[in-house]
């Protein structure tokens, strides 16, 4: 009997976040399944993600340079639709991915069935539906396209939105990763997802001593731009910083984006420049021993659908103080396996970090009940397990 095939379809695995470390994953797992998976993608980085002939599945690159970005989405369907016609799962993540595949169904009668996985709806197409009051609902949008007339991207924002919308209508299922995810998916789409919980090796991130390690600093670890909120969190760390009597733990920012030089002068500015250590770019070998070094980790991202971060935190038995809306908010059960509190509170995040310097005990107590439950909940096989039952199951 021939296995069944899944083709992935992604527009950039050029560069390394939650998304492609989650599709990565995924891969492998399906894989290990016995399922045949290929990846279609515009873009590959063999510096991030090793040489393309080593990759777990075969990889389809599909380029369509110099061309507008209102042309592309019609004309990537026909790019990718010989990819796609021997397949039994066509399986988009995220935006654009999700039009070329429900317009490459729709123009060759594709017999596929299509399943999409939405890590968030694109937040500038649809920033009308993101502003729900939440507390962190005024951070600052990123420009949709800088090369686009200013007079003209009205227009393009609002047909892209509209392709986009469809397009993740006429999904035969629509997955997202957390209950939160779901709630804003649903709103923007007007549909009915089904969450689907991520998970990674645990060999991938687990520190073996991580249990014995002795906790020396807080840790920030995430990409450096404004959905991240890593300004609050060095605020309050300086807050924190100002109430102390005693030799403090240091910050150790981990990540590196657009954000970085308005963090680097934030921290000057407070004068706290002996206290943080900004890492940058912290390789996968190295995150392990990362995390297995922090006392707690510190996460308040606006809005954030899901946040892998803290899930490998856990998986170091390291607690986590994590933003009180978003998806983190459903990782972390409050004052067990860490605190969640509003994103933009530097006084309640100083409070905490006091607290969790004074409680060490209690602490490690959290991290210890937090790995046992990370451990089950979000490894790679219970991901895998979850995605053939939702997304595979029924279709």
């Amino acid at each position: 009997m021939r296995s069944k095939s899944i083709s992935i379809v992604y527009h950039n695995f050029a560069h390394k976040g939650g998304a492609e470390n989650a599709i990565y994953w995924q891969i492998m797992g399906l894989k290990n399944r016995g399922y045949q998976v290929e990846l279609i993608t515009r873009y590959y980085d063999e510096k991030i993600w090793g040489n393309i002939d080593s990759f777990p599945c075969k990889i389809h690159l599909v380029r369509a340079k110099n061309i507008s970005r209102y042309i592309r989405n019609l004309i990537m369907p026909f790019l990718l639709v010989k990819y796609l016609r021997l397949s039994d799962y066509l399986h988009p993540h995220n935006y654009p991915a999700v039009v070329w595949v429900a317009l490459a169904k729709f123009i060759f009668r594709l017999n596929s069935k299509t399943i999409s996985f939405i890590q968030e709806p694109n937040r500038i197409l649809h920033k009308n539906k993101y502003d729900d009051g939440s507390a962190g609902a005024t951070f600052e949008f990123p420009v949709f396209d800088n090369r686009t007339p200013s007079w003209l991207l009205p227009c393009q924002i609002a047909f892209e939105r509209f392709l986009d919308t469809m397009s993740v209508r006429r999904m035969d299922k629509v997955l997202v990763n957390s209950n939160y995810s779901k709630i804003v998916t649903d709103r923007v789409y007007d549909i009915k997802s089904q969450v689907c919980l991520l998970g990674e090796p645990l060999d991938n991130i687990s520190s073996s001593s991580a249990q014995f390690t002795n906790r020396k600093y807080f840790l920030a670890a995430s990409r450096l731009q404004s959905a991240k909120n890593v300004k609050t969190v060095v605020e309050g760390y300086s807050l924190f910083l100002s109430k102390c009597n005693y030799d403090p733990p240091k910050l150790i920012i981990a990540g590196d984006g657009p954000d970085l030089k308005n963090i680097i002068r934030l921290i000057h500015e407070l004068r706290i420049e002996n206290h943080v250590i900004i890492r940058g770019y912290v390789p996968d070998e190295e995150l392990p021993a990362l995390f297995s070094g922090a006392i707690c980790l510190v996460f308040l991202p606006i809005r954030e659908p899901f946040g892998l971060v803290t899930i490998e935190a856990f998986l170091n038995y390291t607690p986590a103080i994590v933003s009180d809306e978003g998806g983190p908010s459903e990782v972390v059960r409050d004052s067990i396996t860490g605190f969640t509190i509003s994103p933009m509170d530097i006084v309640a995040l100083a409070d905490k970090l006091s607290w969790i310097v004074a409680n060490q005990k209690l602490v490690r107590a959290m991290g210890e009940i937090a790995y046992k439950e990370a451990s089950v909940t979000y490894s790679l096989e219970a991901f895998i397990k979850r995605f053939e039952s939702v997304a595979l199951g029924n279709v």
